[in-house]
């Protein structure tokens, strides 16, 4: 139910009825009879909440704990002897602790990432493992380091690839039908006041935050991983969601709901969405596979001026406002898209740069 698209429903099923708690990622062969990748799936059942009278299930808002073992402190064939590594003993002290404080939560355990539970509303699939790159997965010992491979190998990692680019063309044609079905567009510029505002943080130094100086993180080009904390933040109005984007690097955007507080530097710019009916993820997604038009990537710098020249278009309805259900819509295909060309991309590098025993 992890990876299948058949098994969609099945998901959306989990997410309305129960609050994803942990997944934790388990080695081949921790049920020796099951040669198949398994999980441990947290859950806890929703409990009605009375809106306007009507009992409702609430979307969950809280991140998920995800974790991966390569090791259950036993070994991992028919004679199951006792082994000193067991990840799952540090798994669930961490869980422990995650669950005491799940917005604040951190670790310095690289088996460990506290993921969004959009990934789990919007992305194509729940196999945490792929949320670790290549690297980090051998650096842990999950997989092992690339070495050559024969002929008969790497004809089953061809035809892994080959599913994946498969599978990769159900949520394309989605996002396709949704683009077809959506005719009706507004053509919106960054650079309207009546509908966003443009800002950049303050100027700071790693070097003066060796210790965490608060709770409160700070972005900085890097617009997925805290510069560093603070106890202060540039930002005044947390009621309304935020864009972010690196003004140097990667040129990267990452979504600040509301109500969550952050800061940022200078090499961090905030988009606040003025009007509630533009999804930012749609604006953050949209402008993501766009941004080649304006060459921000390739050695513009993605100035405050700059920005302002940005154009979206963004959907509405017949009487001429923001359609936000669409935009929803297609803001959690780009994001299957995303997932979709990242995952494409990691098997296409490996099968170009494998070597083949002869």
């Amino acid at each position: 139910i992890m990876n299948r698209s058949n098994d969609k429903k099945l998901r959306n099923f989990i997410l309305e009825q129960c609050c994803i708690e942990a997944v934790i990622s388990l080695p081949l062969n921790t049920f020796f009879t099951t040669n198949k990748k398994t999980y441990i799936l947290a859950l806890t059942k929703k409990v009605p909440v009375s809106v306007g009278g009507v009992p409702t299930l609430e979307r969950q808002a809280t991140p998920v704990f995800t974790y991966l073992c390569s090791e259950i402190g036993e070994t991992r064939d028919m004679y199951r002897r006792d082994i000193e590594q067991n990840d799952l003993d540090e798994a669930a002290y961490l869980f422990n602790m995650f669950k005491g404080a799940k917005t604040r939560f951190k670790t310095e355990d690289k088996r460990c990432k506290i993921i969004s539970v959009d990934n789990f509303y919007q992305g194509s699939h729940w196999s945490v493992d792929r949320w670790w790159t290549r690297e980090e997965r051998v650096d842990l010992g999950v997989e092992e380091e690339e070495n050559a491979v024969d002929v008969s190998t790497f004809i089953s990692m061809i035809s892994d690839a080959r599913e994946t680019l498969a599978e990769s063309i159900e949520p394309l044609q989605e996002l396709l039908e949704k683009q077809l079905t959506s005719t009706n567009r507004k053509r919106v510029s960054l650079a309207d006041s009546s509908l966003f505002v443009l800002s950049l943080g303050k100027r700071l130094l790693k070097k003066d935050f060796f210790n965490a100086k608060g709770n409160i993180p700070v972005f900085s080009a890097n617009v997925f991983e805290p510069f560093v904390y603070n106890d202060v933040s540039n930002i005044s109005d947390f009621t309304k969601a935020y864009v972010l984007w690196g003004i140097d690097g990667s040129f990267s955007f990452n979504v600040m709901e509301p109500g969550v507080l952050f800061a940022t530097t200078d090499h961090c710019g905030s988009i606040k969405i003025l009007d509630d009916t533009i999804d930012p993820y749609y604006l953050a997604y949209m402008m993501e596979e766009t941004r080649h038009k304006y060459g921000f990537d390739r050695g513009l710098r993605a100035s405050l001026t700059n920005m302002k020249s940005f154009i979206v278009d963004i959907p509405i309805k017949e009487d001429g406002s923001f359609d936000l259900d669409v935009q929803r819509s297609i803001a959690e295909s780009l994001l299957c898209l995303r997932q979709t060309r990242k995952e494409i991309t990691e098997k296409m590098t490996q099968l170009v740069s494998q070597k083949i025993e002869l």
